[in-house]
């Protein structure tokens, strides 16, 4: 069986050096966390730091290959502005990149960067399905 951590755990391992303490990105970051597997979590916490970009610009994954050390996950303040689930979705896509090991190069021609947006795209998506199966059986 799968082991999924809880909003509150989540939370409380985050400490704010994370999300850099910013309280909205910080609730939105665990509400979709708690989607993922927590040995993921567990992997992301160690490999990553999430900050959000300012006004109009979109969500992306920048590989530690590019900056040393930790990946970052830079998401849009737009994310405020979507339903949830679409919010969700966008933050475990850009996770998905990160734990996929999928680097930004811009040699990359478009045949892989299609492929890599594909995998990231099913693995948020495998991520959201299976939690609301857990959270249904467990009657939340």
């Amino acid at each position: 069986m799968v082991d999924y951590y809880t909003d509150e755990e989540i939370n409380y391992m985050d400490g704010g050096l994370f999300t850099l303490d910013n309280d909205e990105l910080r609730h939105l970051m665990v509400k979709a966390l708690v989607n993922v597997p927590s040995h993921i979590v567990d992997e992301l916490m160690e490999r990553c730091i999430v900050i959000m970009a300012g006004p109009n610009h979109p969500a992306f994954h920048a590989p530690n290959n590019l900056i040393g050390g930790k990946d970052i996950i830079c998401l849009s303040d737009k994310l405020f502005k979507l339903k949830p689930e679409k919010a969700y979705f966008i933050i475990l896509h850009e996770v998905a990149h990160c734990l996929l090991d999928h680097k930004y190069d811009s040699s990359l021609d478009l045949k892989e960067r299609k492929r890599q947006e594909t995998e990231a795209d099913r693995l948020a998506n495998k991520w959201l399905e299976k939690s609301t199966c857990v959270l249904s059986k467990k009657g939340l």
